[in-house]
C-alpha cells in the first residue's frame, strides 16, 4: 500500500492505495491518522488471534529508544521493530506540491 498526500478543497489530505492503485481509505487529516488507519487496516487482515493487545509498538517511545542506544546495552537487529506496522510510515506519492504549483500560476 502507499501513503499519498493531496489537496482537496484547499485543506491537505492523506489516503491510502492499494497495489492496483484504488484508494482504500477515507480521507485522512493528518499523518498520525494516516498511520492509525493503516496499522487498525494491517491487525484487521490478520486472521488468527494475535498476541498483541495494542496496535501500538512501545519502541516507538523515541525518548527510550534514544537512551537505550546511548547505553549501549541492547544491540537490536531490528531497532523499529519486527512487523511491517512497527515502521514509522511516510508518503509515497506527494500530489500537494504539484497542486499548489498550479494554483500559484
Amino acid at each position: 500500500m502507499k501513503l499519498v498526500k493531496d489537496l482537496l478543497n484547499s485543506r491537505i489530505v492523506f489516503y491510502w492505495l492499494n497495489e492496483k492503485r484504488e484508494k482504500v481509505s477515507p480521507h485522512l487529516h493528518n499523518m498520525q491518522e494516516a498511520e492509525e488507519w493503516w496499522k487498525r487496516f494491517m491487525f484487521d487482515l490478520y486472521p488468527g488471534e494475535d498476541r498483541r493487545r495494542s496496535i501500538h509498538d512501545r519502541r516507538q517511545d523515541h525518548d527510550t529508544r534514544k537512551q537505550l542506544e546511548l547505553r549501549e546495552r541492547f544491540n537490536r537487529s531490528k531497532p523499529l521493530g519486527r512487523r511491517e506496522t512497527d515502521k514509522p510510515v511516510q508518503v509515497e506519492i506527494d500530489l500537494l506540491e504539484e497542486k499548489i504549483a498550479l494554483l500559484t500560476e
